[in-house]
């Protein structure tokens, strides 16, 4: 067994073990290997029974939905997060019964952000939040002090995840789709057209575009919460007012992971893992993102009796039991899929983060702000100062510390540069070029 997953053993989270957990990590093992590539098909047998296989189903028995001949073909645009597609479904290329059905079900996950089909920046976000936390309780796992709670855990994380930001977009590129996939096959499974119709309407409408804004952001500050909540993060100490406390709770009561939980009976931690819409995430957002919340509370005041009509319909509930499959399959898929991608960062990594985490550590960081026209360019200049450092441990930091003053000289120099991946390529040539000065390999 690899290193990590024995140190993670020691973090203080751990994944409860359920024959449902088993089935659906099977399932990723199934679908996201590289020797294993064709699609995997889940079929519902007359009695109601789930089976997958690697062979397409038999056609859908006569007294099923039918596909619908004419799908709704206008296009919703979302206002937060870039989130936006055309809602109805295309002529389906494939000639599978399903086809048409699934690409219907795939547009409205994928709109919605339940199961998006590209790593968008959520996903990353939240992949490299729910990764951090084993890893670096990893570099000292046998230490029981060294938890979330100790003053030097976030300076370390915050030097985890900055490797991680920069790898993790490529390396779920293919995983995000294929997770995409099946979500939308459990959904289609157990949609019909009409309510699938329905939510399209809805969401093509003024108040709709409003509605997948809202959703948009504010679910990360469900997750951010959720994260929280398995890091075993203090909450803070504040006392939100009564008032607060309501307008707090009416918003995450709109929000889809609420619920889906709520409409399925499933509002308790599931086996594989804590759900975003779960009670205890819920009320650990209210107190851990009240500013946010409270903010997103002014904006969509207005909008809300709207978003609640919508959440109380009847096709409404109907999605939210039909969806809460893939939901769950959608996450438990993600998790697995983070797993894989922390192992592949803990192997490439650890010499570096355990020489950071290693020695005392002082760090320095001055903020500039810069003025260009109506741009705010806000500038991080980083310093690491190293104290009783063994031996072994001085190429690793040296190459940190030249890392640091390269990467501060490149913000100063491209200080109006926004494109994302040539910046990530640039740390990478500057981190590996500091390597090679100290004889040390590169990280790929």
């Amino acid at each position: 067994m690899r290193a990590f997953q024995h140190a993670a053993k020691a973090a203080s989270r751990t994944l409860s073990t359920s024959t449902h957990a088993s089935a659906l990590f099977s399932l990723l093992l199934l679908t996201l290997s590289t020797s294993a590539p064709a699609a995997v098909y889940r079929c519902i047998d007359a009695d109601g029974t789930s089976t997958f296989s690697d062979r397409a189903c038999e056609p859908k028995r006569s007294n099923e939905p039918k596909p619908s001949d004419s799908p709704p073909g206008a296009t919703g645009t979302a206002g937060a997060n870039g989130a936006s597609g055309a809602l109805g479904a295309e002529p389906a290329a494939s000639h599978h019964p399903d086809g048409l059905r699934e690409k219907k079900a795939a547009h409205i996950l994928d709109v919605l952000r339940i199961a998006p089909s590209e790593p968008e920046m959520m996903l990353l976000r939240r992949t490299v939040d729910d990764a951090a936390p084993d890893l670096v309780k990893a570099l000292d796992p046998d230490n029981g002090n060294w938890t979330p709670a100790n003053y030097r855990w976030h300076m370390v994380s915050e030097f985890v995840k900055t490797d991680l930001r920069r790898d993790v977009q490529p390396a779920l590129r293919a995983s995000t789709l294929q997770v995409a996939q099946i979500a939308a096959r459990e959904y289609a499974a157990r949609a019909n057209d009409a309510d699938m119709d329905a939510v399209t309407a809805f969401l093509n409408t003024p108040e709709g575009s409003r509605y997948i804004a809202f959703q948009n952001e504010i679910r990360p500050l469900l997750y951010a919460a959720r994260s929280a909540v398995e890091a075993q993060e203090p909450p803070p100490e504040t006392t939100p007012t009564e008032q607060e406390f309501r307008h707090r709770r009416q918003l995450l009561s709109l929000t889809l992971e609420y619920r889906i939980a709520k409409e399925n009976g499933t509002s308790a931690p599931a086996s594989i893992g804590l759900l975003p819409g779960s009670t205890t995430v819920v009320e650990n957002t209210v107190r851990r993102e009240g500013t946010a919340l409270d903010a997103l509370y002014n904006e969509y005041e207005y909008s809300l009796p709207a978003f609640q009509a919508f959440t109380d319909a009847a096709t409404s509930k109907h999605f939210f039991v039909a969806v809460e499959p893939a939901l769950r399959t959608q996450l438990a898929l993600s998790s697995t899929a983070t797993t894989d991608f922390a192992e592949s960062e803990y192997e490439m990594y650890f010499t570096r983060w355990r020489a950071y985490y290693g020695p005392g550590v002082w760090v320095r960081t001055r903020n500039t702000v810069l003025i260009r026209g109506r741009t705010v360019y806000v500038s991080n200049m980083t310093t690491t100062h190293f104290a009783n450092t063994p031996g072994s441990q001085q190429p690793e930091l040296m190459a940190i510390q030249c890392e640091q003053r390269e990467e501060n000289m490149y913000q100063m120099a491209h200080r109006f540069a926004s494109d994302y991946p040539s910046r990530t390529a640039a740390y990478k040539d500057i981190q590996n070029r500091c390597r090679a000065e100290q004889h040390l390999p590169p990280l790929h």
